[in-house]
């Protein structure tokens, strides 16, 4: 009766650690607050970027529309002219977001 509890205490432990294989987490993913802005022209406005592993870096893709830079943990993107278009963003194990930016007119 021993060597049964022993067998069954064995495959337990085994389960629990095939169960919890590192394969069941879920994804990473950037969090960008807010993830749509809406900027005037040559005004800027900051995003702030989390769930991810600095440094990030951000690609525009139009920068006649917009353009961005990084600080830290913070996205400035500020308006270049009248449109909308996006700007990537990656941390660096190469997760990525995305924030979409819409340019319009001073008042």
């Amino acid at each position: 009766m021993k060597k049964f509890s022993f067998l069954m205490y064995v495959l337990f432990v085994s389960m629990l650690f095939v169960s919890c294989d590192k394969d069941d987490q879920p994804a990473p993913k950037l969090t960008l607050t807010p993830s749509t802005v809406e900027v005037k022209m040559t005004e800027n406005v900051t995003v702030k970027v989390s769930g991810g592993t600095a440094p990030y870096t951000v690609k525009e893709a139009d920068k006649t529309i917009a353009t961005a830079t990084v600080t830290s943990s913070d996205i400035k993107v500020m308006g270049v002219k009248e449109g909308q278009t996006t700007v990537a963003v990656t941390d660096k194990k190469g997760v990525k977001g995305t924030i979409t930016v819409k340019v319009i007119k001073k008042s």
